[in-house]
């Protein structure tokens, strides 16, 4: 076991050495018991690290006050290994758990490819990794990604799932078995039609599974690919940082190409319903122009967002409004354009020109 301290961490080393180093690393060595994360220890190396990563999420550079393990292997030595470790928001650790779910699924693949090698090898325990077995396995690490993916783009908050009755278990076996019978009988029609003997067709399967689990990669690294601060966690403290830039980044940004211009600020489109009803017909890096709305009945700082032919397409978050409206009364530049289409769920980003 390593014995590197990291700066910072001397407090939580104490506590580490205080409640048997060793032995507490040995209790949680398979995973982050209940107690875990009411422990001081924990408490000791979340403030360690989030005062390292001077309290900046990962994702959006936001406030940060939670800590992520990006994996499991030190639970227990944390402090010896904050490489493993992210500063987060709230908001950005309801999306990122899904990244440790694709890793858990890579995990999973990695075995079956090493059960399949293993039956083509003639491996004793292997033997029952024949073809059609195999494709149902990877039928349901695709549909597993492919739900994560989508879980993820509408920004739906992972939970932890739990069940509260004996019922409810049964409930959920019959499912699960059902499931499994299914991708049995899906995989078993295709594979029936391959020609050559069991392995063959098992050792045709192999670089399937390692794409699935390349797959997975791009699925992580698109979590933790770094996004413009959400509009929700906006202040007035954040709008005085985008002025604060000075004019020489502001000529150099001008420069670019505006799709290569990073935005100061991204916003859903709300109340859309009301106007379009749909996104039909438009793209994301589609130019759009925002106008204040003084007299709106319901929020005085609402800011419109138009298309090109002046159609009222929606409005900027309550947030980000309250945010911007005034700067914008006072004669503030700013540039909109779509930066990205979920569903029917569109997002502009808003770029401060000049002030």
């Amino acid at each position: 076991m390593t014995t590197k301290q990291w700066p910072g961490f001397d407090a939580a080393h104490a506590e580490w050495l205080r409640i048997g180093g060793p032995a507490f690393r040995e209790v949680h060595r398979f995973g982050p018991r209940s107690d875990f994360y009411r422990s001081q220890y924990w408490k000791l190396v979340k403030e360690a690290l989030l005062a390292a990563k001077e309290f900046k999420c990962c994702r959006c550079t936001g406030n940060a006050n939670q800590v992520h393990h990006l994996n499991y292997d030190y639970v227990g030595e944390d402090h010896l290994h904050p490489e493993t470790l992210v500063a987060i928001c709230r908001p950005c650790h309801g999306l990122v758990e899904y990244a440790r779910k694709a890793e858990s699924l890579m995990s999973r693949i990695s075995r079956r490819i090493s059960l399949c090698n293993g039956f083509l090898e003639d491996h004793r325990g292997c033997l029952d990794q024949n073809a059609a077995h195999v494709y149902a396995r990877l039928l349901e690490y695709q549909d597993e990604l492919a739900e994560l993916r989508i879980k993820f783009t509408t920004e739906t908050y992972y939970s932890n799932p739990r069940i509260k009755s004996r019922a409810e278990a049964e409930a959920v076996v019959a499912r699960f078995r059902q499931e499994r019978r299914a991708y049995e009988e899906q995989a078993l029609n295709v594979v029936s039609g391959w020609i050559g003997n069991e392995k063959e067709k098992a050792k045709q399967l192999l670089p399937m599974l390692r794409s699935e689990i390349e797959n997975c990669r791009m699925f992580v690294v698109e979590v933790f690919a770094p996004v413009p601060v959400r509009a929700e966690r906006l202040s007035s403290a954040s709008l005085a940082e985008v002025f604060a830039r000075t004019e020489e980044e502001r000529s150099s940004e001008s420069a670019l190409d505006s799709q290569s211009v990073k935005p100061d600020f991204e916003s859903l489109v709300v109340s859309i319903k009301f106007h379009r009803g749909h996104v039909n017909g438009i793209a994301q890096g589609d130019s759009v122009q925002l106008a204040r709305e003084p007299n709106n009945s319901y929020d005085p700082n609402a800011i419109q967002v138009r298309l090109q032919t002046d159609e009222t397409l929606g409005y900027l978050t309550k947030e980000l409004a309250a945010v911007l409206a005034g700067e914008m009364d006072s004669g503030i530049c700013v540039q909109a354009q779509v930066s990205r289409i979920v569903r029917d769920k569109l997002y502009v980003g808003v770029t401060i020109v000049k002030r």
